[in-house]
């Protein structure tokens, strides 16, 4: 007899690189609403690191550098 959760699947192969894209989307959006709401790119910039430094406490490092998120933040306030 066969049981559907007996069957393993090997995890992806791109599992890191799909993870990084995604903080990556992620940070852009925040970083535009937080552009169209007003705040400047300096006070934004520290917002969205408050936010990654929050969510990653206790559990590891962030996928993003600080200088990849200054660097997606200053491309968001660039448009």
């Amino acid at each position: 007899m066969s049981f559907d959760w007996m069957e393993v699947t090997a995890p992806a192969r791109d599992g890191a690189a799909a993870n990084k894209a995604v903080h990556e989307q992620e940070l852009r959006q925040r970083a535009g609403l937080l552009h169209r709401l007003g705040y400047t790119k300096t006070a934004a910039l520290a917002r969205c690191k408050a936010r990654i430094a929050w969510e990653f406490d206790g559990q590891g490092a962030s996928p993003l550098s600080d200088r990849e998120v200054k660097s997606i933040v200053s491309d968001v306030f660039a448009t």
